[in-house]
């Protein structure tokens, strides 16, 4: 999604908004991957905060997309409710544990 979004950006862009965006959505992933990796459900639950914390990131840039008119309003709620669905953002922590939001 958002290597495919950060091509539509103009050259200047290219080493600045667009590199930060695709840094944070690997940064998501990578989050989820490294707190499945841990043993205990604390660590999970940190590593799962700072995902949803790069997704927070990501949709601050896309404001910043929408306000320097690189995409249209339609394009931004789009992306927007795909970053809603991300398993970072569904995250939220119960009494210390873990669980999934409903979709």
């Amino acid at each position: 999604m958002v290597r495919e979004l950060s091509k539509k950006f103009p050259l200047e862009e290219k080493y600045k908004l667009a590199d930060q965006m695709i840094r944070a959505s690997r940064s998501v992933t990578n989050n989820i991957a490294e707190g499945f990796g841990r043993f205990h459900y604390q660590e999970n639950i940190q590593f799962c905060r700072v995902s949803r914390g790069s997704v927070c990131e990501i949709q601050d840039d896309l404001e910043i997309t929408f306000e320097e008119n690189y995409i249209s309003k339609d394009k931004r709620h789009h992306y927007d409710s795909l970053l809603m669905r991300t398993p970072a953002i569904s995250f939220t922590s119960f009494n210390g544990h873990p669980t999934i939001a409903p979709a």
